[in-house]
């Protein structure tokens, strides 16, 4: 994973541009970018919604630097 230090000291990883560049994403980045309430407002129903879901069992996914697995 890439990162990209920016001014006030905010990392900035490849997936944060990526947003910016489907048309789709970059709506919702304008959006929360706008107004923090939005996303904190949004984040907090899709958290529960993932929270009432449940967990599942870890699962091994290849880290991308390396060889090694990461477990998640």
């Amino acid at each position: 994973m890439m990162r990209e230090r920016e001014a006030g000291g905010l990392v900035r990883v490849q997936s944060d541009s990526a947003l910016m560049t489907n048309d789709k994403f970059k709506v919702y980045v304008l959006i929360f970018a706008q107004e923090k309430k939005n996303f904190f407002e949004s984040y907090a129903i899709a958290h529960q919604k993932f929270s009432e879901l449940g967990f599942g069992e870890a699962v091994d996914i290849p880290d991308s630097s390396s060889s090694k697995r990461k477990r998640c």
